[in-house]
This record gives C-alpha cells, structure tokens and sequence, in this order.
C-alpha cells in the first residue's frame, strides 16, 4: 500500500526553544522578586530595574541602591547578558535548521516526484481534487497534485500528498510533476478555459497520457475533448442525474454506489484487463468461472468490437478485452493475477 507522508513538527526542536525562553522568565522572577525583599521597592520599580539591568541599556538606578542591591544588580547583569545571548543564539539556530529542513523536505520531495512512474497528476486541489485524491489513495495509485494556492497546498502536504506548487497551464510545473511518465492527468480546476489550456500543453508533452477533465459548463465538453481529454465529467450533470436516478432507480443507484465503494466491503465492481500473455487468454466464461470459483460474476465484456453485455458461458476472451466483474475481494484479486499474469516459457 502507498503511504501517504505526514508532515509531523519535531516536537524536540520546539522544546529546544522553550528552554532560553524559560530562563529568562526565571531570571526575571528573581531579579523582580530579589529588589522587593532586598530593597523593599515595589513590584513596578522592581520589575522595571529588572528589565533595563538585564537589557545593559545604562539607565540610571530606579532607587539608590545598597550593598545587597548592587550585588544583586551585578548577578542580574552578568546572567541576563549570558542569557540573552544564549537565547538569540539559540533562535537564530532554530531559524537556520528550519530553512535547511525545509530545503531538505522540498530537495526530497522532488526527487520522489522524479522517480515515480505511471502516476495520476492532479491539477487543482479544491473539493474535486481533494476527492480524486481520496479515491486514488483507496486504490493505491501514486499521485502528484499540482497546486497554486499556497493555502491549498500546505492542506494537500498535511494530507500526505506529493504536491508541487505553480501553474498547472505552464510546461515546466507540468514537467516538474513528471508528466513525462505519468499514466493520466486529471484536471480538476473550476474555470473551463484553464482546463482547456491545460489538456492541450499535457497532450503535447505526452501524447500517451489519459486526460480526464472537469467542465463546468456543457459547451466546455466539446472543447476538452478536441484539445485532448479522453473523458469529460461535469460535476453539476453527474450530481442531477444520480438526484434524478435516487427517485427513479434508487437501489440500483445504492448497489452502483456500495459496489464501487473502496473498504471492507464483501462485494466490488471492478474491470479487469486481459493481458496479451495472460492465461485466460482463448478460454471461455465458463471455463473461467470453474477456475476462479464462486465469488464473481462477469457483467460485461468490453472487447475490440464493442461492449458485450450479459456474455454467454460459451463466449472466448481476447488479450485486450477488459471484463466488468462484481465479487467478493479476495476471488477478484485472484482474477486480476490470472489477468494479468505471463507465461513463463
């Protein structure tokens, strides 16, 4: 399973901090408490002296100091010097680790984005993208989110995501996302013409990518697909027709739903692609079903020819179809292995 990576603050670094911070706080409890037993001064005047003896900015005495007052003036000048400096040294090294850390993080973070193949980069880090993200994760897909704001890019860091800050519409963000070896691009953005923009400069930069789009309007759908979006999905379409279909087909909409639901759920809706080399490559539906067991059922088969809904037992599998099954977990990854498995010889 892909991790997702947290960013977690070490928790050591700011316990470092408070420590200068609390001696000084503890030197200026003395300091204030020692002038109002030692010269019975008030907590004002004696928090007063406190500050300018320790600061060393040379202002004259609150009050006329006596033996005990000068030798409790002189510890506070020689400890607060000690520990101011203690505590600016301190800061300016926390100030530097934590640009080196960073640097560190970021140097890291792409070189991980470098190495990865055949991942989904995601432009736009909204609700839409912040969904794909999820669904993507479920089913153990890396991926890269390509974000502009600020904001929405530290949320997609803490979320454990690999995210790369700039503008999805120009060529060295996308290649800096690796698109080179990406398997897919999904444009998630909420203006149409970005999106537009931004399925054109990924297909030229990989012709091989698959482009899944979002558009908000209809006449947006035409367009993505002739800059080079295999697939079109228009959030506010998708959400009338599943309102319309939970009046009309309300349990097959929650058996569509429930199937394709990610977790520890008894049955799935899958697709399984048959490899050229695969064993099941020649057999029919029956003799696959006697292999794999009870458990799944082929609805569909979507082959060179077309889809081939409710397929016959008598029906032979091609290398290239892709099967729509629905099955119990484990029988489905067992299908998914003979898919995709090789001969060895």
């Amino acid at each position: 399973m892909i991790a997702r990576v947290r960013s977690i603050p070490a928790l050591p670094q700011y316990r470092r901090q408070l420590f200068p911070l609390l001696l000084l706080l503890i030197l200026i409890a003395i300091g204030t408490l020692g002038y109002m037993v030692v010269e019975g001064w008030s907590a004002g005047d004696a928090l007063y002296m406190t500050i300018i003896t320790m600061s060393t900015v040379g202002y004259k005495e609150v009050h006329d100091l006596d033996g005990p007052g000068r030798v409790l003036t002189s510890f506070l000048i020689l400890s607060g010097v000690g520990v101011l400096f203690f505590s600016a040294s301190s800061l300016m090294s926390w100030i530097v680790e934590t640009q080196m850390s960073e640097r560190d993080s970021e140097q890291q973070r792409r070189k991980r984005i470098q190495e990865l193949r055949n991942h989904v980069i995601i432009c736009g880090y909204g609700r839409v993208g912040h969904s794909i993200a999820d669904e993507l994760h479920r089913d153990d897909i890396p991926l890269v989110v390509i974000e502009s704001d600020p904001q929405r890019f530290d949320l997609c860091l803490h979320d454990g995501n690999l995210p790369v800050i700039g503008d999805a519409t120009e060529d060295a963000t996308l290649i800096e996302a690796g698109i080179e070896h990406a398997r897919g691009l999904a444009i998630a953005l909420d203006d149409d013409a970005k999106n537009v923009f931004i399925a054109l400069t990924g297909r030229a930069l990989n012709p091989k990518i698959e482009i899944v789009a979002r558009a908000g309007r209809r006449e947006s759908e035409g367009k993505l697909v002739q800059a080079g979006a295999h697939r079109v999905v228009s959030p506010y379409v998708m959400s009338g027709q599943r309102m319309a279909a939970l009046f009309t087909r309300p349990s097959v909409v929650d058996f569509i739903e429930t199937t394709l639901r990610r977790g520890n759920l008894e049955y799935n809706l899958e697709e399984v692609n048959i490899h050229e080399s695969s064993s099941l490559v020649g057999r029919t539906l029956q003799q696959v079903h006697q292999q794999v067991g009870n458990g799944v059922t082929i609805l569909a088969i979507i082959s060179s020819t077309g889809l081939v809904p409710s397929p016959q037992p008598e029906q032979e599998l091609d290398a290239h179809d892709t099967l729509i099954v629905v099955g119990r977990g484990e029988r489905l990854k067992f299908l998914n292995e003979m898919a995709s498995a090789r001969d060895n010889g």
